[in-house]
């Protein structure tokens, strides 16, 4: 698995990076998607090519100590979207996450997890607002 990979699989699938990046063997690819519903979705894909492929949305702003509600409903959808993983980042920004082994990427792959990805940022996006 390569880098060139990668950007050959976003050819096919007609999506070209905005930014791309690449330290320490590690390359990352900034994306601009829209779903049915949620429009200019910001995708970030990481690829380690030993390890796997991270796909990487900033879902929400910061959470406050005043939403403990929204924690509670991203530990329910990560119970409830079995294919995706909320978390919270570093600057406390809730994120959604999917990952790809090395061993099983491939187009095709990559395509329903970005599909996938944007499809959650659709459905959610009314429970989101709450």
């Amino acid at each position: 698995m390569t880098p060139a990979d990668i950007d050959a699989w976003l050819g096919g699938l007609g999506l070209s990076a905005d930014d791309r990046a690449e330290r320490d063997g590690v390359s990352s690819w900034d994306l601009l998607l829209d779903g049915q519903r949620r429009h200019d979705i910001r995708v970030t894909l990481i690829l380690d090519p030993e390890l796997a492929l991270l796909c990487w949305i900033h879902y929400a702003p910061p959470i406050t100590d005043s939403f403990r509600v929204s924690y509670r409903k991203l530990l329910r959808w990560n119970d409830e979207l079995p294919f995706v993983k909320f978390a919270v980042s570093v600057d406390e920004r809730p994120v959604l996450t999917a990952e790809i082994p090395a061993t099983s990427l491939d187009l095709d792959t990559l395509g329903l997890t970005l599909a996938r990805l944007v499809t959650i940022c659709d459905l959610l996006l009314d429970d989101s607002l709450k």
